[in-house]
């Protein structure tokens, strides 16, 4: 019958990004299916959820149209919170939008983003180049991410280095799901947002973060079962890549000391 029917629970912007994910989908079709066939998926379901993903960035460039959203990123120092107002879109959208500015010649910083929900699961991830992401095993118990969900709606920013001596700012904040009904848990999950702090000067959530004066940075690392960070208090496990160390007359920090 040519009708697209859309929930309720949407919020206008979302309900705008479901309409242009199905033009992307009926209009882009055999772009789509192009870029699904050079990713050599091997099975029907993984090229099912492909597909899905680039229609979803799709319909994103559709309603953020990337010169527009490009230079206003740049002059407001990609404040997501002044985006999101500006273009009429939601949190998450501004946020995933700004992983895609990375056109020949008009480049922007490269954000990456990670989406989890309280329970530690990945839901999805984009330009996480450089930033230590396990494929299993979860992430690490220190990103700001894991605190945003005990304050809904707030932004908490850090500097964060690696093992690898690789330091980046990263943000962490919850993002609402579907309007929930009164008798109903209120979907929520939450965005990590990040970029190297050599671009720090540039977007303004590293302001007083970065440089001589900025705060001692967190140190991360990935799952803790393939991490090797001494005297960790957030360790859950202890490194497989390590003999766990069991003294019965030495106690550290951690219940998973190891040599």
């Amino acid at each position: 019958s040519n009708r697209l029917m859309i929930s309720e629970r949407l919020s206008p912007s979302e309900q705008l990004q479901e309409v242009a994910l199905e033009v992307a989908l009926l209009s882009e079709s055999k772009l789509i299916d192009e870029e699904v066939e050079f990713l050599k998926l091997t099975s029907d379901e993984a090229r099912r959820l492909a597909r899905f993903e680039f229609a979803r960035l799709m319909a994103l460039a559709m309603i953020l149209p990337y010169e527009k959203f490009f230079t206003t990123a740049r002059k407001l120092r990609y404040d997501i919170n002044v985006l999101r107002s500006r273009f009429g879109v939601t949190f998450a959208q501004a946020a995933w939008r700004l992983t895609m500015l990375q056109k020949s010649g008009q480049s922007g910083v490269p954000f990456f983003v990670m989406e989890t929900d309280s329970a530690g699961n990945r839901l999805r991830r984009a330009g996480a180049s450089g930033f230590p992401v396990t494929r299993f095993g979860g992430d690490c118990p220190k990103l700001v991410v894991h605190q945003a969900f005990g304050s809904p709606g707030q932004i908490f920013a850090e500097t964060v280095v690696t093992p690898q001596d690789a330091k980046f700012v990263v943000i962490g904040r919850t993002i609402e799901g579907l309007r929930s009904g009164y008798l109903e848990r209120p979907q929520r999950t939450a965005l990590l947002i990040g970029f190297d702090i050599a671009q720090a000067d540039e977007v303004v959530y590293g302001d007083g973060l970065a440089g001589d004066n900025g705060v001692e940075p967190v140190k991360i690392g990935p799952a803790c079962r393939l991490c090797e960070r001494a005297g960790c208090v957030s360790r859950a496990h202890p490194p497989l890549t390590r003999p766990l160390g069991l003294d019965e007359m030495v106690r550290g920090v951690s219940a998973f000391d190891f040599q």
